[in-house]
């Protein structure tokens, strides 16, 4: 990420603009015959005492934001190195399933009439071992989206926003200190408040990156679930305990397809940003994967 095209928050320099303001009405006084001696000795002891409660809050200011500069940028490495890994590991997972789902309809699926044959025994055991191998590579993906994983992830977010209340509580103070003569907001609060708001939406969207609820969790247990079933039936069939009819082997090579689809789904979903109910619903949506934020100069 290039941190360094973000746009420039209030600084050091709107100071000396204030300041120099100051210099101006300074002179309007003069000019108005106002206790020159008197006016004087009050603008430099109040500029002395804004200065430095400025220096204060402004060197804050900085230090929040690099803080959160530092923090969300390797969050998001480690988060797209994570979302690298997924992504590979369910492209060998569906490549693997397919693989199967090809073997079972070149062997037992008459495509020209529609029929689905009894797989041998030979694959069926076959099957249920890949089945296992399957469900343990799911359950390792499947973690990342739960306990300790998500709760690591979802404390370091937590800081992340720390740092955004802390600047953003530092900036109200300065601009409270520099109203303008019209007691109204000061320019630069819009500004902020703006740049607050992308910043709540990106945090956002990477939580809904590391909770997999931009579908790829959901994708992914759904084939677990899927999974877990056909390994329980197979494994019953195979020791005899249940007949298979001719409809449960069309199911099952539907299914190993549905498998296919639903992974290569996940793929696609995975670093995405929306929800996937908002995908669902066609909801607009604008991604923050290139995050803006201050630029401390």
């Amino acid at each position: 990420m290039n941190f360094n095209s973000w746009p420039t928050p209030p600084h050091a320099y709107d100071l000396t603009t204030l300041l120099v303001t100051e210099e101006n009405q300074l002179n309007t006084a003069k000019r108005l015959h106002l206790s020159e001696k008197g006016w004087v000795k009050l603008a430099n002891h109040f500029t002395i005492l804004l200065t430095v409660k400025d220096t204060d809050q402004l060197t804050q200011i900085q230090g929040h934001v690099e803080a959160w500069r530092d923090e969300i940028e390797d969050f998001n490495l480690a988060l797209k190195e994570r979302e690298d890994e997924l992504r590979e590991n369910l492209k060998l997972l569906k490549a693997a399933v397919q693989s199967y789902w090809i073997n079972f309809q070149t062997k037992f699926v008459d495509l020209d009439n529609g029929v689905v044959k009894k797989p041998s025994d030979e694959f069926v055991k076959s099957l249920i071992g890949a089945l296992h191998g399957w469900e343990e590579a799911i359950a390792n993906e499947t973690a990342h989206f739960e306990g300790d994983n998500l709760l690591n992830k979802q404390d370091q977010l937590s800081h992340i926003r720390h740092e955004v209340e802390g600047w953003t509580d530092c900036a109200l103070r300065v601009f409270r200190w520099h109203r303008g003569i019209d007691r109204k907001t000061h320019q630069h609060q819009e500004s902020m408040q703006i740049l607050n708001e992308d910043v709540d939406q990106l945090l956002a969207q990477f939580q809904h990156r590391i909770t997999g609820e931009n579908g790829v969790a959901a994708l992914i247990i759904q084939v677990q679930s899927s999974m877990d079933a056909w390994t329980t039936k197979l494994f019953s069939y195979s020791h005899g305990v249940l007949v298979l009819q001719d409809s449960d082997w069309a199911n099952l090579y539907q299914m190993m397809e549905d498998w296919v689809v639903q992974l290569t789904q996940a793929v696609d979903y995975v670093g995405t940003t929306q929800k996937e109910e908002e995908r669902q619903e066609e909801k607009p949506h604008k991604s923050f994967k290139k995050p803006k934020g201050f630029k401390i100069v």
